[in-house]
């Protein structure tokens, strides 16, 4: 057939025109998305809270005291926090639970100082700080020694809770 060429180069330059702008932008725009998704990652880690339970019985002393530690990044929301008294779960809310840990630890009221922490809602611990929930020291001119009967007591407690960071990622966390 004269005057029918083949498509050549002229087609494929076309061809090249038309659709090589929208493969580049498809890539673009893959590329943005998976730099984004990667942001968010790393912004979430970077603000991800990590809590430890401190446990110290010092006999020397005469005091036992519990505390939560923030060793993360970022800040914990306290949701809830329990006692647990051989294995049953007493909530924050109240003397009672204090009252029962000085009576599992032979503590008498007169004869030591007790703090307690009470949680009443949600509590925020920034990272690097800590909160004290227990703390049982000889009252001032009593004996400041342990025995070790004082001293085995005081592994039948531990303590349970959940903490979330400010994504709403929760974790529990227990006493070992």
């Amino acid at each position: 057939m004269p005057g029918r060429d083949r498509p050549g180069w002229r087609f494929v330059g076309e061809v090249l025109r038309i659709w090589l702008p929208i493969l580049v932008s498809l890539c673009a725009i893959s590329v943005a998305a998976y730099q984004s998704s990667v942001t968010r990652r790393h912004a979430r880690l970077s603000v991800q809270p990590r809590l430890e339970w401190t446990v110290i019985a010092d006999s020397r002393l005469g005091t036992v005291e519990v505390a939560l530690a923030n060793v993360g990044l970022g800040p914990a929301i306290i949701r809830s926090l329990a006692f647990t008294i051989d294995g049953t779960p007493m909530p924050l809310s109240g003397m009672e639970t204090c009252d029962a840990i000085n009576a599992t630890l032979g503590r008498s009221p007169d004869a030591f100082d007790t703090h307690c922490h009470m949680q009443t809602g949600e509590w925020v611990i920034r990272a690097g700080d800590q909160l004290v929930l227990y703390r049982s020291e000889p009252a001032p001119g009593q004996p400041a020694e342990l025995s070790e009967k004082e001293l085995s007591q005081y592994r039948r407690f531990g303590a349970t809770g959940t903490y979330c960071s400010f994504y709403d990622e929760c974790w529990e966390i227990e006493t070992p």
